[in-house]
């Protein structure tokens, strides 16, 4: 299973504007622009709302924090309380 964040989503929807430069206002390209800025709000929010942070979009998954050093993890894992 893929995951799919909103910076995800994002980055797909720059794809198909992308591959389809022309799109005309009212089209499918107002859509996706409007999608675009619709989740960089949602992003925004997330920042200053901390009841958001962990609020997620129907088909949206967590994002991992993966600037946790190995020394972090290591610590985590031979805490007293993992190893009950």
């Amino acid at each position: 299973m893929s995951t799919l964040t909103a910076a995800k989503a994002t980055e797909y929807l720059d794809i198909v504007l992308k591959a389809h430069p022309r799109l005309s206002p009212g089209d499918f390209g107002q859509a996706v622009k409007l999608g675009q800025e619709a989740l960089a709000e949602l992003v925004r929010l997330r920042k200053v709302i901390p009841i958001l942070k962990d609020t997620l979009l129907p088909g949206e998954t967590p994002e991992i924090d993966t600037k946790r050093s190995l020394h972090h993890i290591k610590e985590v894992l031979e805490s007293p309380e993992v190893r009950k």
